[in-house]
């Protein structure tokens, strides 16, 4: 089972000595890429033998569901309530996947909970989180979890990636997405020119730059701040900036899987380590 994977091969494994026998409630948890929501698709279809692969997400036995903002709301759960309440149309059973599953507060958890547990025979639900500790402990006991890790070595099942474009991916490979829709030597330079400049911009300056690449994923983002910061330390370039910036995005990078404003506390940062370069400017 579970052919179409890339690495992964742990998992694959476990999942494997499942069979056709698979659990009611599973948990996926990884960071945002890496392969969590196409290995729960991958997996319905090898179920039945591969018969599903042209119109797995438009299937009408089965359900993705995915908050639009950064609050799981009551109206998905509900939704998800109806759907399970019908007979299933052509499969022998019916699946829900739910993306961003640690965003659910609470409330919403608790009504997930009971939904999980009345739930027909041959109900099937895969959750998908970046993090674990996010989900509540009555939910996580109840479910056969998998902890999806970012594939070391890329390059082995994508030669033609760059290195610049594997150190950005992270060794997940849904990150390529974002590749294919830059223009990634443009974006690089533009980042590098940004914080050679950092200590002349004003606020209202960087502000402005961050609204204008508001369209780029922050994790995204906080990486290639990242990489460019280890560049131009390399090259002995701007090094307060670069060492500065090299230490905040790595701080950064710990919260980020379980921080729901990122847009917001990534600005933030920006204008913080404007503030404390210029204060050792003016101890210079």
């Amino acid at each position: 089972m579970l052919k179409n994977i890339i690495g992964h091969e742990d998992i694959k494994n476990s999942i494997r000595v499942l069979g056709t026998n698979i659990p009611p409630l599973l948990l996926f948890t990884g960071p945002r890429g890496v392969g969590k929501k196409y290995t729960a698709l991958n997996l319905i279809d090898e179920l039945y033998k591969g018969t599903l692969t042209p119109r797995l997400e438009m299937h009408p036995d089965i359900l993705i569901l995915e908050p639009d903002t950064k609050v799981f709301k009551l109206e998905l759960i509900e939704k998800m309530k109806d759907f399970i309440s019908e007979t299933a149309f052509e499969l022998d059973s019916k699946f829900v996947i739910l993306r961003d599953a640690d965003l659910m507060n609470k409330e919403a958890a608790n009504s997930c909970l009971k939904i999980f547990e009345d739930a027909p025979e041959n109900t099937h639900f895969i959750l998908l989180a970046e993090n674990k500790e996010l989900i509540i402990d009555t939910i996580r006991s109840r479910s056969i979890s998998f902890e999806f890790s970012p594939i070391k070595d890329l390059k082995k099942y994508l030669p033609s990636l760059t290195d610049i474009e594997v150190k950005l991916m992270g060794g997940c490979l849904g990150q390529k997405k974002i590749l294919e829709n830059i223009k990634l030597d443009e974006i690089y330079q533009e980042v590098e020119k940004f914080l050679i400049n950092f200590t002349e911009t004003d606020y209202s300056e960087i502000i402005d730059w961050f609204i204008e690449h508001k369209d780029l994923e922050v994790p995204f983002l906080n990486t290639l701040f990242l990489l460019v910061s280890q560049d131009l330390s390399k090259q002995n370039k701007s090094l307060n900036t670069s060492l500065l910036f090299l230490q905040t995005c790595k701080d950064f990078k710990d919260k980020i899987p379980t921080n729901l404003r990122l847009d917001m506390h990534f600005k933030n940062m920006l204008l913080i380590n404007r503030n404390t370069l210029g204060k050792v400017t003016e101890r210079q």
